[in-house]
């Protein structure tokens, strides 16, 4: 109930805004970001043009929906939550730009065999600490790809990714995000 009644008073408080986004939503078919994050300011800094992405923690396909209108020519999206998953399935089943996968990340295998079996451009993780498994993931995997954007949680988990990605020859960036919960962005692009 206090989903509906959220969204009542955001309704009547701004009403051009809720128009807005349903516009988008309904009329449009767009799928948009989850706690209405800015995908420029979080996912904006490489080129997505002519790329496969893999992309590790896909909700309901919102950032699925950000590559492809970014340019990506295919996306891998990994979802563990089923309910999110089923979302992700009903957004894109028809698409055979976007092929969905659920599938829980719960040990740096799951990471690895992903990236075996889908070879991308880019690997987008945002998988809620579990990011930390990329430690344990053999590094010709890790340098088989050629930009990773992490999403980091805390800053024991950037500082051991950051001192990894250098060590395997990376450029490697940190991007202040500002979301609750997060701690960084990194961002490695192979040389």
């Amino acid at each position: 109930m206090i989903p509906v009644r959220r969204k009542l008073v955001s309704l009547i408080k701004r009403p051009h805004m809720a128009i807005q986004k349903y516009f988008r939503m309904l009329i449009l078919k767009e799928i948009l970001p989850l706690y209405n994050e800015n995908y420029d300011e979080c996912w904006g800094y490489v080129s997505y043009k002519d790329k496969t992405v893999l992309d590790l923690g896909a909700d309901y396909g919102s950032t699925a929906y950000y590559f492809l209108k970014k340019g990506a020519i295919k996306v891998i999206a990994v979802e563990g939550d089923k309910s999110f998953s089923l979302r992700l399935a009903q957004n894109y089943g028809k698409n055979s730009r976007v092929v969905c996968i659920l599938k829980w990340i719960s040990c740096s295998k799951d990471i690895e065999e992903l990236v075996k079996l889908y070879p991308s451009d880019i690997v987008k993780v945002d998988i809620e600490g579990a990011e930390i498994y990329i430690a344990e993931v053999p590094s010709e995997v890790l340098l088989s790809v050629k930009e990773w954007l992490i999403e980091t949680h805390t800053e024991e988990i950037y500082n051991e990714l950051s001192k990894l990605f250098l060590s395997l020859g990376f450029k490697v960036y940190a991007i202040d995000y500002g979301i609750k919960g997060v701690f960084r962005i990194l961002l490695c692009e192979s040389n």
